[in-house]
């Protein structure tokens, strides 16, 4: 009898020992279920955490595209900003006649003595955008885009230089450069406008004869007019051919003229061009 109950009380902490472990057992496995997914799933988050991070720390060290603006606004010295404003005028002045010439189309006195603007601001702009800022440097153009409206101030100043710009129509432009040559003594006559062949005057002396066209532009001139005069040397049998006009000439002009023997001339200059076929034939003599 002794024995049966110390056999039932054995069993009995075995069993127990048995649902203890059991028990013991399956809160180990619970909480592992619950604990890993939970570290995993805070790993992964500090992990992304990082790499999203990670761009705004290299936005600080890398430098964009409004980076260089601000180091220059540090360093930005008077002496560079006396060299951006030199450029720019510098620009400006080579293209003084060709603003004058726009703004007295542009700018309209009306009968009562009041100026009308039609189209001058339009016209400054188109002209800074398409000749200017083509020719400044980076750091030129965001000094010319801080200081706009002197930059205007400056040109409606060279433009008020000299407001009575002569404004001719083309055969009176033409008419002008002929009575240049005739003032020095050459017979120099316009042609008859269409069928010209190229030639807008035609002026001789001695034994020269110069096929000439007139260009009363506002831009620089290009191929087209070298081409069409030199095609007019050959129609009147020229011993040269020159182009007039008003501006400049592209470098592409420069560069045919230079193959073709065109010369290329302003209005300033028509004195000292004809002058130097009285040095040659004085030196022929």
């Amino acid at each position: 009898m002794p024995l049966l109950i110390l056999f039932i009380i054995f069993c009995f902490f075995i069993g127990l020992g048995i649902k203890i472990f059991i028990i013991s057992l399956s809160v180990i496995l619970v909480a592992v279920m619950i604990i890993v997914p939970a570290y995993m799933i805070f790993l992964e988050v500090n992990r992304t955490k990082k790499q999203i991070e990670l761009p705004a720390q290299e936005k600080k060290i890398l430098p964009s595209e409004t980076k260089p603006v601000i180091v220059e606004k540090r360093i930005w010295t008077q002496e560079l900003k006396n060299k951006s404003q030199n450029k720019i005028k510098s620009i400006i002045d080579k293209y003084k006649i060709n603003l004058q010439i726009a703004s007295n189309k542009c700018l309209k006195v009306n009968n009562y003595g009041r100026v009308i603007d039609s189209g001058w601001q339009e016209e400054m702009e188109f002209f800074l955008k398409t000749e200017v800022r083509p020719l400044l440097s980076y750091y030129d153009r965001i000094y010319l885009d801080a200081n706009i409206y002197n930059v205007f101030d400056y040109i409606n100043t060279i433009v008020s230089e000299k407001k009575n710009v002569e404004i001719l129509t083309p055969y009176e432009y033409e008419q002008k450069c002929a009575d240049i040559f005739i003032m020095h003594g050459w017979n120099a006559i316009v042609t008859s406008g269409s069928g010209d062949q190229g030639a807008d005057v035609i002026a001789e002396k001695n034994n020269k004869k110069i096929a000439i066209q007139c260009k009363m532009y506002s831009n620089t001139v290009g191929n087209s007019a070298v081409q069409e005069v030199f095609s007019a040397k050959k129609y009147y049998n020229a011993t040269e051919a020159a182009v007039i006009t008003t501006i400049g000439y592209t470098k592409s002009a420069l560069d045919l003229a230079r193959k073709t023997n065109v010369h290329l001339i302003t209005d300033k200059n028509i004195t000292d061009f004809i002058l130097s076929f009285e040095v040659e034939g004085s030196m022929n003599r």
